[in-house]
C-alpha cells in the first residue's frame, strides 16, 4: 500500500463517527504525574493499514500515542477491552517521579552530571519518542552523556547498566559505555558491570555514520533502546533487577457505556445543527498523528513540491530555506518560525506558530513586525527565538533571510563611470 492510500484512509477515518450501541473505554494513567514507558511489546504494528475500519480502531487504541500524552482514553473494539487491558498491564510501566530520565539523542549533543547522580537508578533512552523509529540522518555525529567521577570512587563502586530494548541500526550506528581505554558494547539481552578504575568521565556513547543520501534512512524501522543505570559499591556481589526499583504497574481501568436512544437523537440533531466547516475542523484533531508520521507522509506527496538541479525544494509558508526536510518544513512542526517581507517593502516580519492553536489555523501565528534597521531586527530574532527556548536551531538561518530581505530593498544605485566623452 502506497503512502498516498495511507494518507486518504487517515483522513477518511477521522471522519468517522462510531455510532455503536455500547462504547468501551480503556483509561491508562500513572500517579502524581509519574511518566509513562513503553517496557516491551515493541513487535507490535502501531497502525493497521489493511483497511478504513482497520486504521481507525488501530488509531483509537495505539498505545504509542498513550504513552506520548502520558495517559490517555482509548476507544476499542467491543471484545477487545480485556486482551489491550492485559497487554498494557503486561507492556507498560510508570516511571516515578523522582526517578532522573535522559533523552540522548538530543539538540545538545555533549550532556554532563556527576556520578553522584547514579546514587539513585535513572533511566536513559534513545529520544523523546521512543519506540518511535529515531530517523537518525546525519553524517558522523556523536551524541554522549557523561558522568564526572571522583577519587573516593574509584576501586569502590562499579556502575550497573540494566538493558530493557536496544534496536539499532548496526551497520551506521554505535552504542557504547566508556571508562578511558575501557568499552562496553550495548547489546540487546545483555547486563554490564564496570568497575570505576580512574578518574576519567563514565560515558554513554551513541555514534552514527549514516550518510545522508543513502535510500530508506528516514523510514528506517529501528526504534532506539531503553536502560536503566546505578552506581552501586564492589562489595555488593548480587545486583536485581535495578529498573524493578524505579517502575510500577500501570492503572488501567475498563468501563462500558450504553447510549440511550434520546441521548443519540439528541447528540444527532446538535451535529445536524453545527455548520459543516465546524464539524470537520473538530473532528480532524491536530494530535490526530505526529509530526514524525505526517512528514512520513507528505515528504514525498505534498503540492508544494519542486524539484530541479537534482535538489528537491518545497514552497510553503514558513520554510527558511525552502528545503524538503523535517526540519524545516513549516506544515508538520508544531513550532515554526518564518521571515517575510512587510507589505509596504520596508523591513521584514517574524511569523512564529502557536503551539496549542492547532484547531484555529486563522489565529495559530503571531506576527512581529522588524523595522529598526537590519542590527535590531537580527537582534530581536536572535533573543526571540534563543531566550524563549523557541526553535534555537533555526536562528541563523532566520537571521540570513531577514540579511537577504533587507539587503533587496536596499535601493540600488547606479555608479557612474569616470570617464569624459570626448
Amino acid at each position: 500500500m502506497d503512502i498516498v492510500t495511507i494518507l486518504t484512509l487517515i483522513m477518511v477515518s477521522a471522519l468517522i463517527v462510531i455510532d455503536d450501541v455500547t462504547a468501551s473505554k480503556i483509561k491508562a494513567s500513572c500517579n502524581k504525574g509519574d511518566k509513562l514507558v513503553q517496557v516491551s511489546g515493541y513487535g507490535q504494528a502501531y497502525f493497521n493499514t489493511t483497511n478504513v475500519k482497520l486504521l481507525k480502531e488501530s488509531l483509537q487504541g495505539s498505545p504509542i500515542f498513550c504513552m506520548w500524552k502520558n495517559g490517555c482514553k482509548l476507544k476499542v473494539p467491543k471484545g477487545t477491552n480485556k486482551p489491550k487491558k492485559l497487554w498494557f498491564k503486561d507492556n507498560m510501566r510508570c516511571l516515578k517521579n523522582e526517578t532522573r530520565l535522559y533523552d540522548l539523542i538530543t539538540t545538545n549533543i555533549f550532556q554532563t552530571a556527576r556520578l553522584a547522580t547514579l546514587a539513585k537508578t535513572i533511566v536513559v533512552r534513545s529520544h523523546k519518542k521512543f519506540p518511535w523509529n529515531y530517523a537518525l540522518c546525519e553524517e558522523a555525529t556523536t551524541y554522549s552523556l557523561n558522568f564526572s567521577t571522583a577519587e573516593n570512587h574509584i576501586g569502590k563502586f562499579k556502575v550497573v547498566l540494566q538493558i530493557v530494548s536496544v534496536d539499532l541500526d548496526r551497520k551506521y550506528d554505535s552504542l557504547s559505555l566508556k571508562n578511558k581505554d575501557r568499552s562496553f558494547d550495548i547489546k540487546e539481552g545483555s547486563k554490564i558491570v564496570m568497575p570505576i578504575t580512574n578518574l576519567d568521565y563514565v560515558r554513554l556513547e551513541f555514534t552514527s555514520f549514516r550518510p545522508r543520501n543513502r535510500m530508506g534512512c528516514l523510514t528506517s524501522a529501528y526504534k532506539g533502546f531503553l536502560f536503566c543505570m546505578k552506581l552501586v559499591e564492589n562489595t555488593q556481589q548480587h545486583v536485581g533487577r535495578i529498573c524493578d526499583e524505579v517502575m510500577d504497574n500501570v492503572a488501567v481501568k475498563i468501563w462500558v457505556k450504553k447510549k440511550s436512544q434520546k441521548a443519540k437523537t439528541n447528540k444527532k440533531n446538535k451535529r445536524d445543527e453545527t455548520p459543516e466547516k465546524k464539524r470537520v475542523a473538530w473532528k480532524l484533531h491536530t494530535d490526530m498523528a505526529s509530526p514524525d508520521l505526517q512528514w512520513l507522509i507528505i515528504r514525498n506527496n505534498s503540492s508544494f513540491l519542486l524539484k530541479g538541479n537534482g535538489q528537491t525544494y518545497s514552497r510553503e509558508q514558513n520554510n527558511l530555506k525552502s528545503k524538503n526536510s523535517f526540519r524545516y518544513n513549516g506544515l508538520v512542526n508544531r513550532q515554526t518560525v518564518g521571515v517575510v517581507p512587510a507589505k509596504d517593502g520596508k523591513g521584514v516580519v517574524l511569523v512564529t506558530k502557536k503551539s496549542k492553536a492547532g484547531k484555529r489555523p486563522g489565529s495559530s501565528y503571531n506576527k512581529v513586525e522588524l523595522k529598526r534597521g537590519s542590527r535590531q531586527t537580527f537582534s530581536t530574532i536572535r533573543k526571540t527565538l534563543r531566550n524563549n527556548s523557541y526553535r534555537k536551531d533555526l536562528k541563523m538561518a532566520a537571521v540570513r533571510r531577514a540579511s537577504a530581505l533587507l539587503k533587496s530593498q536596499k535601493p540600488v544605485v547606479v555608479k557612474k563611470s569616470g570617464l569624459k566623452s570626448k
